[in-house]
């Protein structure tokens, strides 16, 4: 994971504010578990904000790095007001890191969850439980899989707070 803690650790001395979160936020929290272990695609939540996106993206591209939104030229989408709704952009590194950074969220703040981060090797990581609370409201059964496969639990708290969202409401 050297490459992708390298650009993580340059995302954080940046002016760009956000929170590892995903896969390789729980790797971050657990490197035992992840011995071994290439990350290649990694999740980064920003504070709300188009200047946080615009300062990730240049972020990005001053490191040749090729953005997209939703397979959109980033200076595309942007000059035609496109990036409303599409929730993420996509960074992808020379080597096959992949750096996906979501802008848009309903559960999750980056601007908060900054405040609350647990910083691992000089790098932002999302609060554990919230971790796990965005992984299950994704899929539940993939975070299940991935928790069993990499011998984690998942916090009883967020399992509820996810299956209360996710729990239909009755008439």
């Amino acid at each position: 994971m050297t490459d992708a803690r390298s650009l993580l650790q340059q995302l954080a001395v940046s002016n760009v504010r956000y929170v590892t979160f995903g896969s390789t936020g729980l790797a971050l929290l657990h490197p035992a578990h992840f011995s071994g272990t290439r990350i290649t695609d990694v999740d980064v939540l920003l504070a709300r904000g188009m200047d946080t996106l615009l300062a990730f993206v240049h972020f990005a591209q001053s490191r040749h790095a090729t953005v997209t939104s939703w397979g959109e030229p980033f200076d595309v989408a942007h000059r035609d007001n496109a990036l409303e709704g599409r929730f993420y952009v996509r960074a992808r590194f020379d080597g096959g890191l992949q750096f996906d950074a979501t802008y848009e969220n309903e559960q999750l703040d980056g601007g908060v969850l900054f405040e609350r981060a647990q910083w691992v090797d000089r790098i932002p990581v999302c609060p554990e439980e919230e971790l796990w609370f965005s992984k299950y409201l994704k899929d539940p059964g993939k975070a299940q899989r991935f928790a069993l496969e990499h011998g984690l639990e998942i916090p009883p708290a967020a399992l509820e707070r996810a299956r209360a969202v996710l729990r239909p409401t009755s008439p």
